[in-house]
């Protein structure tokens, strides 16, 4: 069942990877909103535990498409680097071609692993801005802090593609919110800080919250978040 978050019924949505996987998603249509958020969740829980945050993004006036990578929630398949990079750009195409959402009205939003995947989903589609919660700044940087003796291995020994999110932001052009707790134990806080550092160009910004960990910002910060969200706009 999809809730009704801020007034506004969800609809269930059905679509198809590249690779023939059933794909479950959420549409929540905001009538006023001109931006839509495609939302690409973290690799923990599905959609079913976004409802927080989506209520946020409505808040702040978008409306919001988010769906299971394949291997999670109702999504079919199985759960691969390269399989859920497909599932972003399948969801995108959805957007589009389905939703008859404009591509340039189309705001990708990444949550944890959820922020490779849509910084490799911006290097392959056109998009209006990226909001970047929490994330790592590249597989092989975030292997090597979690799991040290990785450090040793060349990139070439990772999956295509490498998720890695600062190659993209150096040469990107799209405006960015980069979002990060001060108190995150999951992914420290300096991989925002370089990916930051990393995109070329004055339409970015940075908000940082001392008291918020990886994943607790609809509860700990949500107006403080949603004024945030807002303040994108300016960047567009």
């Amino acid at each position: 069942m999809v809730p009704c978050l801020e007034g506004i019924q969800g609809k269930n949505v059905d679509f198809e990877s590249k690779n023939g996987s059933r794909l479950n998603g959420w549409y929540y249509k905001k009538s006023e909103s001109r931006f839509t958020i495609l939302f690409n969740h973290g690799n923990a829980g599905t959609i079913e535990n976004r409802a927080g945050i989506c209520s946020l993004l409505l808040k702040a006036g978008y409306s919001v498409f988010l769906y299971d990578y394949q291997g999670y929630g109702y999504s079919e398949g199985i759960a691969t680097i390269s399989g859920i990079v497909e599932d972003s750009v399948a969801a995108f195409d959805y957007l589009t071609n389905n939703l008859e959402v404009k591509s340039d009205e189309i705001m990708i939003y990444g949550e944890s692993l959820g922020v490779a995947v849509s910084c490799h989903l911006s290097d392959q589609r056109k998009c209006a801005a990226l909001i970047l919660q929490s994330g790592f700044s590249s597989l092989k940087a975030i292997a090597g802090y979690r799991y040290p003796i990785l450090r040793l291995y060349p990139k070439w020994l990772y999956p295509l593609p490498g998720l890695d999110s600062l190659s993209v932001l150096k040469r990107s052009k799209v405006p960015v919110l980069i979002v990060h707790g001060k108190l995150d134990a999951v992914i420290p806080y300096s991989h925002s800080e370089e990916m930051f550092n990393a995109v070329n160009h004055d339409k970015k910004q940075f908000v940082s919250y001392a008291d918020v960990a990886h994943s607790d910002i609809c509860t700990v910060k949500p107006q403080e978040y949603v004024e945030a969200l807002k303040g994108l706009i300016s960047l567009v």
